[in-house]
């Protein structure tokens, strides 16, 4: 039987993380936007309250991890076709983040940022090729970008995933308590490996179990309930926001149970419409990139439209199109080719 959570889905929740990512960086507190009137349609402190709540992106691409990473691992065998298989995980990762990288530093060379960041002492090199890999949220050094943190996040997931998936996969249960447990200790709650821990673990969980599709059956055989199921799901994803704010329990484990709900309702209920879809084909491009517009270097061109939807729409019309033409530039010069026979030799 084949599953409900295709591909198109995948990049359907994609597309909807990435825009919960530009409403999250674009409206988190008015700091962000000092100086630039803007209107609000529905009110300048919803509209902040909403973006705080939308870090649930991150949860998000998370659980996608989680999802995608154990029906690989499912099919190694033994532990050398695990490690192999996180290899080129990483592989696949690194190589795409090092073309952005490049990219960047040679467009931007001429305003000398790349000084203003790294330094020029002797240690601008190493602070250089930290960030180069991706990991200088993970070492505390320079970085060109701040969203770039989520590299050393994944990275890191990737170098314990074969750890994690045999753990998971001989004692399920116990990890997963192991797992919600941790969330309470003190101070290592507060990392972000381990806040986001819950999310990749659900994810692995909805992947074994097919809890989307086992839902999904479960409506098809009531199809007159239906629309009112899905009314219900919807009606439970507003209760979401107010469920975040939730004192005393940890943020990684209420965000773990959040996207776990949202990316159900996603799946189950809304069609894998072309404008979502692509926007999740490039979400990795339009995160990588975007922080140049918004603040680095355009930050009066994306806050400049004076209507708090029309900075909205504006930027990702643009971010997207940045990603498109360097996805096209990947394609079109042979680099993913290059890295798809390079993960084949491993």
């Amino acid at each position: 039987m084949s599953s409900l959570f295709t591909r198109r889905k995948t990049d359907l929740v994609k597309g909807f993380a990435i825009l919960f990512m530009y409403i999250h960086h674009f409206y988190l507190d008015p700091s962000r936007y000092e100086g630039f009137p803007i209107y609000f349609f529905l009110g300048e402190e919803f509209v902040n309250k909403v973006a705080v709540f939308m870090k649930i992106c991150v949860a998000m691409f998370m659980f996608l991890s989680g999802y995608g990473m154990y029906l690989s691992a499912q099919k190694k065998q033994g532990e050398h076709a695990l490690a192999l298989y996180s290899i080129k995980r990483y592989i696949k990762l690194i190589f795409s983040f090092f073309f952005i990288f490049w990219l960047v530093q040679l467009i931007f060379y001429p305003t000398m940022r790349w000084r203003k960041i790294y330094g020029t002492s002797l240690d601008s090199l190493g602070y250089f090729l930290i960030d180069m890999f991706g990991l200088a949220h993970l070492f505390h050094t320079p970085t060109y970008l701040g969203t770039w943190w989520y590299i050393s996040l994944i990275s890191l997931v990737i170098f314990t995933f074969p750890i994690l998936f045999r753990l998971f996969d001989q004692r399920v249960w116990l990890y997963m308590a192991i797992i919600v447990l941790i969330q309470w200790i003190e101070p290592v709650k507060d990392l972000e490996y381990v806040r986001y821990l819950p999310a990749f673990s659900f994810g692995m969980l909805f992947a074994r179990y097919h809890f989307v599709d086992y839902f999904h059956r479960k409506i098809e055989q009531s199809p007159h309930s239906k629309w009112l199921f899905g009314a219900l799901m919807g009606f439970g994803c507003i209760l979401c926001f107010y469920f975040r704010s939730v004192p005393n329990i940890p943020i990684g484990l209420k965000d773990g149970l959040i996207v776990s709900y949202i990316i159900s309702f996603i799946v189950l209920f809304i069609p894998d419409f072309k404008i979502g879809v692509e926007l999740g084909k490039r979400s990795m491009s339009m995160f990588l990139t975007h922080t140049l517009v918004r603040t680095t270097f355009f930050k009066e061109f994306s806050y400049g439209f004076y209507d708090a939807g029309l900075n909205l729409l504006v930027f990702t019309l643009v971010t997207y199109m940045i990603a498109l033409a360097i996805d096209e530039m990947k394609v079109k010069c042979g680099y993913d080719r290059f890295v798809d026979r390079l993960t084949k030799r491993i």
